[in-house]
């Protein structure tokens, strides 16, 4: 690489399928790249595609990190310098998310852990840095190292399931590979990244559902993973 700060952040913004809130969305983003940092442009595509496309596009320049974000989140104005300040802390922390919730009930945080081939979203958690097996990738900050030890394709799909209403998005996909190559997965809870739907999904959607459930027929987790992998 040329000389360069470190870290050195080039951010990917991807093109949301479903209708969203633009005029909240587009504004964070403006004020995030008032900041000066730069951003990879790409044409509407499937989400797997587009993503292998960015990291290629890190790969070809100078950059030590990629910053993924999806259309249909909220995003603060200091997103990158949160993120940051967990690998400044630590070089090794490859792969950091912010913290989303998948937009449909339970509406459970998109960070996982893997346990007797079970996955399990936390029920409780101090903001801070958590380490997960699984995480999605709605606002994601990946160092370089991790593309030029994972072999392609760095995303995918999996179709395998399909007709039982299974089939892993890829973010799943990514941080899969991303354990199998010996690399962790953290995410910060301190910082979340509201979910569109018909509103802003977030952790008071969560609660929310959590205490009905508690009221009326209990809670749903533990899950398996291949619950878990069925399309949000």
């Amino acid at each position: 690489m040329n000389e360069r700060s470190w870290p050195s952040v080039i951010i990917g913004l991807l093109p949301e399928r479903q209708g969203v809130a633009v005029c909240d969305t587009l504004f964070d983003i403006i004020a995030i790249a008032q900041q000066g940092y730069p951003f990879i442009r790409t044409q509407y595509a499937r989400t797997e595609l587009q993503r292998n496309i960015m990291a290629e596009h890190l790969l070809g320049s100078d950059f030590s990190h990629l910053l993924m974000l999806d259309a249909d989140h909220r995003y603060r104005p200091d997103l990158v310098q949160r993120l940051v300040r967990w690998i400044k802390q630590d070089r090794e922390r490859q792969v950091v998310a912010a913290l989303a919730f998948r937009r449909c009930p339970p509406y459970d945080p998109c960070a996982y852990i893997l346990k007797d081939g079970q996955v399990y979203t936390p029920d409780e958690w101090t903001p801070g840095l958590l380490k997960v097996d699984l995480a999605g990738t709605a606002a994601m900050l990946i160092d370089r190292r991790v593309f030029e030890k994972l072999k392609r394709p760095f995303f995918g799909m999996d179709f395998s399931g399909a007709e039982q209403g299974q089939y892993p998005g890829e973010d799943m996909y990514f941080c899969h590979k991303v354990r199998a190559a010996g690399l962790s997965v953290w995410v910060d809870t301190s910082t979340i990244v509201p979910h569109h739907t018909d509103g802003w999904i977030d952790q008071r959607t969560h609660e929310s559902y959590k205490a009905m459930l508690a009221a009326g027929t209990g809670s749903p987790w533990p899950v398996t993973e291949d619950d878990l992998l069925r399309i949000a």
